[in-house]
């Protein structure tokens, strides 16, 4: 950063004290992780000033001779490790690309049906709250008495609604979801199958997680998440989704660019072609294999091991209650917390409680130094 010392010291100091709290926390946040210094390179280059408004060879400035063949490269790059018929890269987040497949397919009042998010689904998932609940009809499906997805009953409110989207993607649901029977629901109404993968890419890639290619019409993605890349986002449409439809991959398009978004970020775009890059590399795979020890409650992570003893302990020395404990099955349960004259705050810190059995327990804390103190 010696630039930025030289022309703004005050905000280089604070980017200087978040890279050290990044590098001094665990930070086990499902929306985040860190990029390679290869990615950071890509995004903070000068690629940066270049404005490329349209898709390559199809642009409406001068000057774009690289550009092209960058976003091309990527493109290309997305299609071939994805296995799929097209790719767009130019959304700038996962919700713009989310919209974006609505705008290509809906028109105002059509129906919608996603995951509730207070069962873990997401926002654009048709949540109340996001514009996609303005524009579109909404309706959620949500989990049984076990926390699971119960997919006759998923099947039975499409055939009562008749969504023109069935929206398959989670955010905080630590099972892995079945896309043939979401597709084979989607096929009952005559629906497209939207499957997100935001916060599955990376496993997906990497072999850790079943991919959804050969069910889905249109997958979207974020690229900052369990792929390593910068804060972007690909729409990705399947063979099934051409079949389907062959002019999907022109509303794709003509959505993204130019209905919702202008200019692509170049430099954000060629940070995603690194990361798919670094996707494809042997040591990929084991990374995203020893992520997904995380979502097998039968395989437990080895991040911070306690007893229930020693962290009843602990967590009575700072004032810390155990209020309720919530069976899921028989290897994870969810313990929730509640002061007792102390602060979670301060001890735990956003923190989750996980037990993967009846005597031990995974603790994921964003400062493991302050719990400790």
């Amino acid at each position: 950063m010696k630039y930025i010392k030289k022309v703004d010291p005050e905000l280089a100091d604070l980017i200087k004290k978040e890279g050290e709290r990044q590098a001094n926390t665990l930070m086990m946040i499902p929306s985040e992780n860190i990029a390679s210094y290869a990615v950071e390179e890509a995004v903070g280059s000068l690629l940066e000033n270049k404005y490329a408004e349209g898709y390559p060879y199809k642009r409406y400035y001068q000057g774009q001779k690289y550009v092209d063949k960058i976003e091309a490269l990527v493109i290309d790059r997305a299609k071939k490790i994805f296995k799929v018929e097209y790719a767009n890269v130019q959304p700038y987040s996962g919700s713009p690309a989310n919209f974006a497949v609505y705008n290509a397919l809906l028109t105002p009042g059509d129906t919608i049906m996603g995951l509730a998010l207070n069962f873990g689904g997401h926002l654009t998932h048709g949540s109340p709250a996001s514009a996609t609940s303005k524009y579109f009809k909404s309706v959620q499906y949500e989990l049984d008495n076990n926390g699971l997805i119960n997919y006759e009953k998923v099947l039975n409110l499409a055939k009562q609604i008749k969504p023109k989207i069935i929206i398959a993607g989670i955010t905080a649901y630590p099972r892995k979801l079945d896309w043939q029977k979401f597709f084979e629901i989607a096929e009952n109404v005559n629906a497209y199958l939207l499957c997100d993968i935001s916060h599955l890419a990376g496993l997906i890639i990497g072999k850790a997680y079943p991919s959804p290619v050969p069910y889905s019409h249109i997958i979207t993605t974020t690229t900052h998440k369990t792929l390593r890349g910068p804060r972007g986002a690909m729409i990705l449409i399947t063979k099934k989704g051409v079949e389907k439809d062959p002019e999907l991959p022109k509303k794709i398009d003509r959505s993204v660019f130019p209905q919702l978004q202008g200019g692509p970020h170049i430099n954000t775009i060629a940070g995603i072609g690194v990361a798919l890059k670094e996707a494809t590399k042997p040591n990929y795979k084991t990374y995203s294999k020893q992520i997904a020890l995380m979502l097998d409650a039968s395989k437990p992570g080895t991040i911070l091991k306690l007893n229930l003893n020693e962290l009843k302990e602990v967590s009575d020395k700072k004032g810390i209650a155990f209020e309720d404990v919530v069976k899921i099955n028989e290897n994870l349960v969810i313990v929730k917390l509640s002061d007792k004259g102390g602060s979670t705050y301060s001890f735990f810190n956003d923190i989750e409680v996980i037990a993967f059995s009846d005597e031990e327990y995974y603790i994921f804390t964003v400062d493991l130094k302050q719990a400790n103190e």
